[in-house]
């Protein structure tokens, strides 16, 4: 029977919104920083043959690619936390417009007058 199929509520389809956001964020940054990680490890990587001005070279390349990943560890951070208070503040005004209607209806008003 078709009948027993629920159909996707608002709630539902913002939850998806949500966790579709998440999941897009999380993987770009990780693949992100991921590419700098193996950058940053081979930069740093001593090899015998360097001379002091390779050296001295990789080091600046391995700050600078830790200087990279921080900023993609904050811009990660930063997103994450906007969806998060995004969310929080949308749910808490859901929350105050069911409690408003649920005291008018426990008045014996209506929740649209």
């Amino acid at each position: 029977m078709e009948s027993n199929k629920k159909p996707v509520t608002g709630p539902d389809e913002r939850l998806q919104t949500v966790i579709s956001e998440l999941d897009t964020t999380v993987d770009d940054f990780l693949e992100k920083g991921r590419f700098v990680l193996m950058e940053l490890m081979e930069a740093a990587a001593i090899h015998t043959d360097d001379t002091p001005d390779i050296r001295t070279r990789n080091l600046s390349k391995a700050n600078t690619l830790a200087d990279i990943t921080h900023d993609y560890l904050t811009q990660a951070q930063s997103v994450i936390t906007s969806i998060v208070l995004r969310e929080s503040k949308a749910w808490t005004e859901r929350r105050g417009s069911e409690l408003a209607e649920c005291r008018l209806e426990n008045e014996g008003g209506k929740a649209d007058e």
